[in-house]
């Protein structure tokens, strides 16, 4: 039985504002192509992963919009949206709020936690 797998990102790798990548979210995007079942939480400042890019990456996979084309739960602590201003309207579509409450039910439901 595949292993339920929550990777939890807190931190940014965006060396400017226009770039909309990171190498985190391509593994994702890998380990899910090969099967994985895998969701994804944003918190902290990569909740700023979750803003509508202003042009459209390169490539499918190396956004987060791109993973939650694939099939990636991506999940955002509704908490840290709301801490740096971000209107829900700058959101992309199909990332799903969590309150900060809810974080101990949420993580007892994966087999592993990576933290990044």
């Amino acid at each position: 039985m595949a292993q339920r797998v929550l990777k939890i990102v807190a931190s940014t790798a965006q060396p400017t504002a226009d770039d909309y990548t990171d190498p985190i979210h391509w593994l994702s995007a890998t380990l899910k192509g090969n099967g994985a079942t895998l969701d994804v939480l944003l918190r902290g400042n990569a909740v700023s992963y979750l803003l509508r890019p202003p042009a459209p990456p390169q490539t499918d996979e190396d956004d987060v919009a791109g993973l939650v084309r694939k099939g990636v739960g991506v999940f955002y602590l509704r908490e840290d949206v709301a801490a740096r201003g971000i209107p829900q309207s700058e959101l992309i579509d199909g990332a799903q709020p969590i309150a900060h409450a809810a974080l101990p039910t949420m993580l007892s439901a994966y087999d592993q936690i990576w933290h990044w």
